[in-house]
């Protein structure tokens, strides 16, 4: 799977060109998340507004995506996911362990908030 990516200053916006998250391209995400943690990347949104599908394979790179921002105090967001694959997040009872938005614009606000907040809690350090 190959993806569009935009890169602004506080967060990489990844558009998936494929309709599936299965294995292959779960794959394909696994490999781009870490490549993009390594980089230095720490706010990854996923934009999923063009996934229908998903399997449980495919849906583990963004487990792993959140893991790897979390872990660097950031954040890993599925934005816009189609009715399909939030219904695929809910059943694998990821939904309530990932963050997903329903809107590209509300996962920015979340980067953005999370940034703040972060620098505030860092003030008090």
């Amino acid at each position: 799977m190959k993806f569009q990516k935009e890169k602004k200053d506080q967060y990489i916006l990844l558009r998936p060109d494929a309709e599936r998250l299965d294995a292959g391209a779960g794959q394909d995400l696994k490999a781009e998340s870490v490549l993009l943690n390594a980089e230095g990347f720490r706010n990854i949104i996923l934009d999923c507004s063009q996934i229908t599908a998903g399997d449980p394979k495919g849906l583990s790179a963004i487990v792993l995506g959140s893991h790897l921002c979390r872990d660097k105090g950031g954040m890993f967001v599925v934005a816009s996911p189609t009715p399909k694959l939030l219904s695929e997040l809910q059943t694998l009872d990821l939904y309530h362990t990932l963050h997903v938005l329903p809107t590209l614009t509300e996962a920015v606000e979340a980067i953005f908030f999370n940034e703040i907040e972060s620098e505030l809690n860092s003030d008090f350090d």
